[in-house]
């Protein structure tokens, strides 16, 4: 159990007790007891709670699409943004792959540009078209490869956003 304990200075610690008890010929005599400070442990929780708190309120908040997937491209989160992009549940994407969302004609860009995730500097960028709302619009994606200690890929940040009134001014500008 934990306690709040007081020092012989008057300060106080929190403490984790550990109990033993004291038998003798079969008698018990009480405990024995170790206590462990464990202000520092304490701490440390707190600070990630708030660090917790901080992250979530970022990832709750923005605009920007994000995206975590293994390397079997099954999205392992999404942020609320892109839950709200696509008007779907979290529960409905989780484990689901991103490819039936990507129009059929970009989907091999998707992939070769993804190779490069790879490789060093194990990012990349690419633009695809998904389908939303009933029509197509483009998304421009940077995404980048998380490695474990042999440097080997385990998961894929992506962090995208809609430029669909962007392509469209450039395929009005190529058309002018």
């Amino acid at each position: 159990r934990e306690y709040i304990m007081l020092r012989k200075d008057g300060t106080t610690f929190t403490g984790l007790v550990h109990y033993t008890p004291i038998v003798k010929n079969g008698e018990f005599y009480g405990f024995r007891g170790i206590v462990t400070n464990i202000d520092n442990q304490k701490n440390i929780e707190q600070e990630l709670r708030e660090n917790k708190e901080k992250y979530r309120i970022l990832i709750e908040n923005q605009n920007d699409l994000v995206v975590k997937i293994n390397t079997n491209n099954q999205f392992m989160y999404v942020s609320p943004s892109y839950c709200k992009y696509f008007n779907k549940k979290e529960e409905e994407l989780l484990g689901q792959s991103f490819y039936p969302l990507v129009h059929e004609d970009d989907r091999e860009s998707t992939s070769q540009a993804m190779q490069n995730l790879f490789k060093e500097p194990y990012s990349c960028y690419l633009e695809q078209r998904v389908f939303k709302d009933n029509q197509w619009r483009w998304l421009a994606w940077v995404d980048q490869a998380i490695l474990n200690n042999n440097n080997e890929v385990v998961e894929i940040i992506g962090v995208g956003r809609d430029i669909t009134e962007q392509k469209e001014a450039e395929i009005k500008l190529v058309e002018s």
